[in-house]
């Protein structure tokens, strides 16, 4: 069997266990699937970006995509509390310039911008487990964006039973966002594309196109 397959075997087990001795801190029971990896990315600026940022990285299914499209000189921040999967993403990426791998809370996204001399970061982009979190309101309110900036989040589609529905917090922090199902990820899951400014939309990696010929819910 091809490393790269024994690797992502053993990927998703770390993950699955870490799931059931963590299950309020790490909220997915398997890696991101090519499907999900690439709607995640789909509007992400790696031609411009200066600062992009990660919450919830885990074992870098996702994380992967995003150092391997990056620039040299953009910074990448990852943040997790989990510091099995922080180790093990600062052993693996050890020699990406300008990546760094950081346990800590989301919130503390502003003070690790500052400390970095970073006023915003032009992409965030989330696996928070938002459906779980006592304060899921502060995911949307604390991204910290420049004014073309993305923020993308991700949401098992099983957490509509309990009643989680983003755009009710996107709305008060975004002026405009479009919604898009994924089926081939285990489980289904939703994708939040947020933007500060409709017109942000219309551009994807220096091509213009119309925003409202996107497919758009809940605008």
């Amino acid at each position: 069997m091809p490393k790269t397959l024994d690797a992502k075997a053993q990927g998703s087990q770390w993950l699955l266990r870490s799931f059931l001795q963590y299950p309020r801190r790490i909220g997915a029971i398997a890696p991101a699937s090519q499907a999900l990896i690439t709607e995640m990315l789909r509007y992400v600026p790696f031609a411009h970006a200066r600062v992009i940022v990660e919450w919830g990285p885990g074992t870098g299914a996702i994380t992967a995509s995003i150092l391997a499209r990056k620039r040299p000189e953009t910074l990448y921040l990852g943040l997790d509390l989990h510091e099995p999967f922080i180790q093990h993403l600062r052993e693996t990426y050890q020699n990406v310039p300008n990546t760094l791998f950081l346990q800590a809370d989301f919130q503390e996204t502003p003070a690790i911008l500052h400390r970095f001399h970073q006023p915003r970061a032009d992409a965030l982009i989330s696996s928070l487990p938002i459906s779980i979190l006592p304060e899921p309101e502060k995911v949307f309110q604390v991204a910290a964006l420049s004014t073309r900036g993305l923020f993308v989040q991700y949401m098992y589609t099983l957490a509509l039973v309990k009643g989680c529905w983003p755009p009710r917090w996107i709305r008060r922090y975004f002026g405009h966002h479009q919604v898009r199902l994924v089926l081939r990820n285990l489980p289904p899951t939703l994708v939040f594309h947020c933007f500060l400014t409709p017109e942000t939309l219309g551009v994807l990696e220096g091509e213009r196109v119309l925003a409202t010929g996107l497919p758009v819910i809940g605008v």
